[in-house]
């Protein structure tokens, strides 16, 4: 089975685990810690991958940059995902 696969067919690494989370926790936390699941590999990617590029860049360019293309992969990407996958917990 390919990793895109994996990634509809619910086998993703962890996602039992945090399934158990989610169902005890009541609704109102679900979503933050949902965000916290999306944010954090977003952000470490980012990270790994714009900050080498902007180098001796200014750490508020470097921010600027970094969540110009966070909040638009979040929103339109990670959370929808996020959404999908644990709607139903």
């Amino acid at each position: 089975m390919g990793r895109l696969t994996a990634v509809f067919a619910g086998d993703l690494p962890g996602e039992l685990a945090l399934r158990r989370v989610l169902a005890r926790l009541p609704a109102r936390h679900r979503l933050p810690l949902l965000t916290w699941v999306g944010v954090y590999p977003v952000l470490t990617l980012l990270a790994l991958v714009v900050e080498p590029l902007l180098g001796d860049a200014s750490t508020a360019l470097r921010t600027f940059v970094m969540s110009a293309i966070m909040v638009p992969v979040m929103v339109y990407a990670v959370m929808p995902f996020m959404k999908y996958r644990f709607d139903e917990v």
